[in-house]
């Protein structure tokens, strides 16, 4: 392996735009700061992106490297599924507060129910590398994406009398199809990567998540 030297402006630079970016993002709408110290911070954070993008393009090896949204793998499993990703996480948190806030259950009562949802994603892991060999990568991806977009709907039937253990019955079904989807499109992301790339990839995958949890919050 090839060693490279620490490229400390991208570090400046990704720090500025991770932090400033994040920042402000999970400050938007919630009224604990005045607007111009967070419309601050997220026009900070621009900056950094684009002296960032622009050291990028000066040098060989850069921490972040930006070239990968050249690979249409990498940057359809990252940017093209992120409005499903902002409503899955925006969902972990609305069913919840509809069961405690809407239906007036308690918060232990509310967790029993939605405990199905991560039991459902958990389970899944285990099925997802014997179901995509037998259907197939593609048939397997496209059923759950499009499973994993329809099913939450079922949501907007839930009523105060509707029983528990349906809720659960339905929040199961629903966590099963979506670690299905995030299964294969974890696997997209890295499909076309080269080996010498990989560590590049997961770098800036790890930040684009990070600001991915921000954003749906």
């Amino acid at each position: 392996h090839t060693r490279c030297s620490r490229d400390w402006s991208s570090d400046v630079c990704s720090s500025d735009l991770v932090a400033s970016l994040m920042f402000g993002l999970e400050n938007v709408g919630r009224d604990l700061l005045p607007a111009s110290i967070v419309f601050g911070f997220l026009l900070f954070g621009a900056l950094g992106v684009w002296l960032l993008v622009a050291h990028s393009r000066r040098i060989a090896r850069p921490l972040l490297d930006l070239n990968l949204v050249k690979l249409p793998t990498w940057r359809i499993a990252n940017f093209g599924v992120w409005p499903f990703r902002i409503g899955m996480g925006a969902h972990v948190l609305l069913i919840p507060m509809l069961l405690q806030l809407g239906f007036g259950l308690s918060a232990f009562a509310s967790g029993s129910i939605t405990f199905a949802s991560a039991v459902g994603m958990l389970g899944m892991r285990a099925m997802s590398t014997p179901i995509m060999r037998r259907f197939g990568f593609r048939k397997v991806l496209i059923g759950a994406s499009m499973a994993g977009s329809i099913l939450p709907l079922v949501v907007l039937l839930f009523t105060p009398d509707t029983p528990h253990l349906l809720i659960s019955l339905a929040l199961l079904i629903i966590g099963l199809a979506r670690s299905l989807f995030i299964a294969g499109f974890f696997a997209l992301r890295y499909a076309d990567v080269p080996q010498d790339r990989m560590s590049g990839a997961t770098t800036l995958t790890a930040m684009i998540d990070q600001d991915r949890k921000s954003t749906r919050l």
